[in-house]
């Protein structure tokens, strides 16, 4: 078992940081590395987020960060093929998560404000638990999606919701 733990720390060490994660230990390589991958204003937007006691970093890496807001999660992802924003929406009332998500599209997408603007045609119905389906090509390489999950059991809906955009080579 000791030897599972020191290659799980020795590999944190290199690709990232399980959580909680708080932004002031963050090494300056690893820090220089997400801004490299995605910019400045994106780490500034999750260390500004973080500060909310509603919210939690639940991991870090060069190319993806999690965070958690109350019973929100998003999820930024840029593996070698696509970047993508990601998030599970459990309480879509939540207006800390909702403006997160929405800063996060539009820092990182050249369409990012037509993102959140399908977000927003669509937001009302979502805040009255309705089942709302949306895959919308916004260009060549970039889409928007919103899909309901409904839990059969107490008839509550969740909602994922992602903005991804194709890598071009």
């Amino acid at each position: 078992m000791k030897l599972i733990d020191e290659q799980a720390e020795e590999s944190e060490k290199v690709e990232g940081i399980r959580g909680p994660v708080k932004i002031e230990e963050l090494s300056q390589e690893r820090i220089e590395a997400f801004v490299g991958e995605y910019n400045a204003e994106t780490f500034d937007i999750i260390k500004k987020t973080a500060e909310n006691e509603n919210v939690e970093i639940t991991s870090f890496w060069d190319k993806s960060a999690t965070l958690l807001v109350k019973e929100n999660t998003i999820s930024l992802n840029s593996p070698d093929f696509e970047k993508n924003i990601f998030a599970l929406v459990h309480d879509i009332n939540d207006e800390l998560f909702l403006e997160t998500f929405k800063k996060l599209i539009k820092a990182n997408f050249i369409n990012g404000e037509k993102g959140v603007t399908l977000l927003e045609q669509h937001l009302n119905e979502m805040k009255r638990g309705e089942l709302v389906d949306v895959y919308e090509e916004i260009s060549e390489n970039e889409r928007f999606v919103i899909e309901s999950l409904k839990d059969d059991v107490d008839n509550s809906v969740s909602y994922l919701m992602a903005f991804i955009q194709k890598k071009m080579k």
